[in-house]
């Protein structure tokens, strides 16, 4: 851990470079007068992307030092987890780390989701089950309610260019852990 002191935080990529061939970075990854990331980053090699088209995580970071890739996150942690899981996993999978594939399903939504099409969005969802059907609840969007993670077991990804998933709509979701914790609900929707 580092403190939002730019040498400081320069110091720890360039070691973090140093003994690793994958840094992930969090937080400082933003706009604001205490987000050095990405200059660092670019002193020390190159920025490739800095924002992308996904919520949450618009503000990471990609980048290069030493031919090493360099990831920053956001400081929030569902921001910070979808950065990693969209960012970081794919690259290990193709270096040969290859972890199980996350169980899917179908389940129908309750209520009506809105989403801004110019981005990729990983709406965090609790799913129930209602006899042999799946029911998706959407959670807050915020994405420093740590909360959410908690009551969160899944979660739909809303691919760019879609801006409302009608409500009793059926989705693909993806399960954050495995299928049989899934709970049945308290009173299934008629």
């Amino acid at each position: 851990m580092t403190r939002d002191d730019p040498h400081l935080l320069r110091a720890a990529i360039e070691r973090g470079v140093r003994e690793n061939d994958l840094l992930i970075v969090s937080a400082g990854s933003s706009a604001g007068r205490r987000d050095f990331t990405a200059r660092i980053i670019d002193d020390l090699g190159e920025v490739l992307v800095h924002g992308i088209a996904m919520k949450p995580g618009t503000p990471s970071i990609l980048g290069r030092i030493d031919d090493k890739p360099v990831i920053g996150v956001p400081g929030y942690p569902i921001a910070a987890m979808t950065a990693v899981r969209e960012l970081a996993f794919p690259l290990l999978a193709e270096w040969g780390f290859r972890t199980r594939s996350p169980e899917t399903l179908r389940a129908r939504l309750v209520g009506r989701v809105t989403s801004d099409p110019g981005y990729d969005e990983f709406l965090l969802l609790a799913i129930s089950r209602a006899g042999n059907r799946y029911i998706a609840t959407p959670l807050p969007r915020k994405s420093h309610t740590q909360m959410v993670m908690v009551r969160g077991n899944a979660y739909l990804h809303i691919p760019a260019g879609v801006g409302c998933i009608e409500e009793e709509t059926e989705v693909e979701v993806t399960l954050t852990g495995p299928c049989w914790t899934i709970r049945e609900a308290r009173s299934p929707p008629t």
